[in-house]
């Protein structure tokens, strides 16, 4: 099942437009009534499978047109079609029942006499081949929706209900389980780190957040050969590792301040920077930790923590820089118990008395929010523990490859627990050993993002029903080399036909590839254009598609109208040219080398050729004016 017709009355800037997304089956809507075209062309079944394995893609369709002509305004309106219901005035939205076309199902609003509901009628369709509907409620039974975008925006992801934490699901009301639009957007994975992490720094935990979703990503498809060759990542997973190293000099620099020797590179306002002449008691307790406890990097960990809290927390509470909060003198407390109470022998046994104390001081308030930091860090340092019980220390990598579940859960919960502690200082780093580009990134982060969107349509209740997905593509190829760009077709029919079996898949790309665009059948394509300030829709027969050649697509499809080189070069070569086309052309003798380096400079064949043939008239054999006498200045 999937959408090949949309008709809005008025939404923004979207008025009386209508949208087919099929070659196969094209509608027009004109007073009341809903007709089935004649086809121009005919896409075969199963034409979007590019092995036999992967074959539950019905349909792949795309928008193209210029910024601001409402591109990603058609995700919006699907995702409150989805969410919202029967909220627009007049709409019409048209499903076919699968790849062959045979059935369809039409949900609709339109406005009639007193406030009632207009009645819909269909031409040349066979009235027992359309199931119509008033209204939209029944289209989240049939269909989950994904949509996805690189950019930030907080006009997609932040508005209609309210996403859940992580998950970035939309639901149709507070108490309905049954979720319909999946968001993997960059937009609601922010959205949804903000919800997760009771971080001070929240720019850095949603870096942590996002690294934490590539590497759950890396170690999913590992054993995946197929999938894995499909998306032809940008570095073997073989070669690359994750890593989580403790930042030792920040814990030196640490000791530094404590000791009363300020870390010079910080701004003086910074809790890093200390001039006390009488210390706190805190800092001269924190001089005494026992060496044998920081050769181990449980403690080390630990005492940072509470090191770098009491730090922030005597540097920004008004009076003595010795004042401490609640919470803070707790941490305290144990720091200083430790000091009093570890020996050497007691090494093995300390940790686990730690995590008992902070447990201790957790439950005796359950009343206190303040109090609620103490159980995250016990939950932090039982992650330590259990990642040590496996790595053996922290700096100790984890191969990509690896398809040891103990080990990678125990490093992914080890980095969970640290995003809901951390403050303003990172004292654990979580990377890779080889790190990726920008592009490798967003590319990487990219199917991150839709495998997470996918697990949430899995295991939300409405997929237990149809298995009918739409996935709505907003402008993926931005960070990508035109090479990523003209597979990215092909291998997200790879992705999703590898990840989502069980669902009959329709992928939308709104974009501005031409070469994108080139994989897609002309008749699937949506051609937005602002004309005078109303948006249409241009469906002539010169809009091209698949197999097109780039060229015409960016003058037909792109709409081109001036042209395709770049402004700056059309301007210089268009200023060459007015020089150059009267019989006494406007040039002196001291313009004619920065002439001459201009003309050498064209790439175009047919530009270059025109303007050299009216240089070599100007010019003689010797390589100068074709004149007897002039002077300095002096126009030919």
């Amino acid at each position: 099942m999937h959408l090949v017709y949309l008709y809005v009355n008025e939404y923004q800037i979207l008025i009386d437009l209508e949208f087919n997304f099929d070659s196969n089956s094209r509608f027009h809507y004109a007073d009341g009534r809903l007709k089935l075209l004649s086809k121009d062309t005919h896409v075969p079944a199963d034409f979007f499978s590019v092995v036999p394995e992967f074959n539950s893609i019905e349909c792949v369709s795309a928008i193209v047109g210029c910024n601001g002509t409402g591109k990603t305004t058609v995700a919006k309106i699907l995702k409150n079609l989805f969410v919202e219901g029967w909220w627009l005035d007049e709409y019409i939205v048209v499903f076919a029942n699968d790849s062959n076309n045979k059935g369809f199902a039409a949900y609709y609003r339109l406005k009639g006499i007193n406030g009632n509901c207009r009645k819909l009628e269909v031409e040349n369709l066979d009235p027992s081949a359309i199931d119509i509907h008033v209204d939209s409620e029944g289209i989240s039974k049939h269909f989950a929706l994904i949509y996805y975008s690189p950019h930030f925006s907080t006009e997609f992801g932040f508005d209609g209900r309210p996403i859940t934490s992580r998950s970035r699901v939309w639901r149709q009301s507070e108490a309905d389980n049954n979720y319909v639009v999946s968001d993997a957007s960059v937009s609601a994975c922010v959205k949804s780190t903000l919800q997760e992490v009771a971080s001070r720094n929240s720019f850095a935990s949603i870096v942590l957040c996002e690294r934490r979703r590539i590497l759950t990503f890396l170690q999913d498809i590992a054993g995946d050969g197929d999938l894995e060759s499909a998306l032809e990542l940008p570095i073997k997973l073989s070669e690359n590792a994750a890593y989580v190293r403790f930042d030792d000099q920040l814990f030196n620099h640490l000791q530094e301040a404590c000791a009363g020797n300020p870390f010079k590179t910080h701004e003086r306002d910074s809790p890093m920077f200390v001039e006390d002449d009488d210390p706190p008691t805190w800092r001269t307790t924190f001089n005494k930790l026992p060496e044998e406890l920081l050769s181990h990097s449980f403690f080390k960990v630990i005492f940072c923590y509470i090191g770098l809290r009491l730090m922030e927390v005597s540097s920004y509470v008004s009076g003595s820089s010795g004042t401490l909060t609640e919470v803070a003198q707790k941490l305290f407390d144990v720091m200083e118990w430790v000091v009093n109470t570890a020996t050497a022998s007691r090494v093995e046994t300390l940790e686990n008395d730690i995590i008992q104390k902070l447990s201790e001081i957790r439950a005796s308030d359950w009343g206190n929010d303040n109090f609620e930091e103490f159980g995250l860090l016990v939950d932090f340092l039982k992650a330590i523990k259990k990642y040590q019980a496996n790595f053996c220390d922290l700096n100790t990598p984890l191969p990509l490859s690896d398809r040891d579940d103990v080990k990678i859960n125990a490093y992914l919960r080890l980095m969970e627990t640290y995003l809901k502690i951390r403050r303003d200082h990172d004292f654990l780093n979580f990377g890779f050993s080889l790190p990726f580009s920008s592009g490798e990134m967003a590319y990487i982060s990219m199917w991150a993002r839709l495998k997470d969107a996918i697990r949430d349509a899995e295991t939300n209740k409405f997929s237990l029903g149809n298995k009918n997905l739409i996935v709505f593509i907003d402008e993926a190829e931005t960070a990508f080399h035109p090479e990523w760009q003209r597979e990215l077709v092909r291998r997200t029919i790879m992705f999703f036909g590898a990840i989502a079996k069980n669902w009959q898949t329709q992928l939308i790309f709104s974009t501005h590839s031409p070469i994108l665009l080139s994989d897609v059948p002309s008749g699937n394509v949506v051609f937005l254009k602002n004309e005078n300030g109303r948006i249409i829709i241009k469906d002539d027969k010169r809009r091209k598609g698949f197999a097109s050649n780039i060229f015409d697509l960016y003058k037909d499809s792109f709409f081109m109208e001036h042209g395709t080189m770049g402004a700056f070069a059309t301007s210089k070569v268009n200023a060459l040219l007015e020089k150059l086309k009267t019989r006494q052309p406007n040039i002196v003798r001291r313009e004619l080398d920065d002439v001459l380096s201009l003309a050498k400079m064209i790439g175009d064949p047919f530009i270059s050729r025109l303007i050299w043939r009216r240089l070599d008239a100007l010019i003689d054999d010797d390589g100068d004016l074709r004149v007897d006498h002039f002077e300095e200045g002096t126009r030919i």
